[in-house]
């Protein structure tokens, strides 16, 4: 089976994205080696790109928009991209997995008994 998601593995960040994932395990007080649930980086990078985009608009939705869609990151949590004129992210970022009988019992392919 293959799984895949938009992304790289928490641990292919660059030197932002690993303070990060730092800060926020420390803030939460994770266990050591215990990584944050994935998408809470990304959620991290968007939050960053939303509160720029919104301090160089005119305050209007469209200026912030417009300006969201300039966004150009550098060195940021989840690297250096910019967006498409779809609004996609350059260079694109996927990963994919593979599951086999051993990998099965993870949290993400087990499946919880009906109640």
């Amino acid at each position: 089976m293959y799984v895949s998601y938009a992304g790289l593995p928490l641990g292919r960040l660059g030197p932002a994205g690993k303070a990060f994932i730092k800060a926020f395990s420390k803030f939460f007080h994770l266990k050591k080696g215990e990584l944050p649930p994935p998408y809470a980086v990304y959620q991290a990078q968007g939050a960053q790109i939303m509160l720029e985009a919104i301090k160089r608009s005119n305050g209007t939705r469209a200026s912030v928009t417009s300006q969201i869609s300039r966004t150009k990151v550098k060195n940021g949590i989840m690297g250096t991209f910019h967006f498409d004129k779809n609004g996609d992210i350059v260079p694109t970022r996927r990963s994919a997995s593979t599951s086999s009988a051993a990998t099965r019992a993870s949290p993400v392919f087990r499946r919880h008994p009906q109640r």
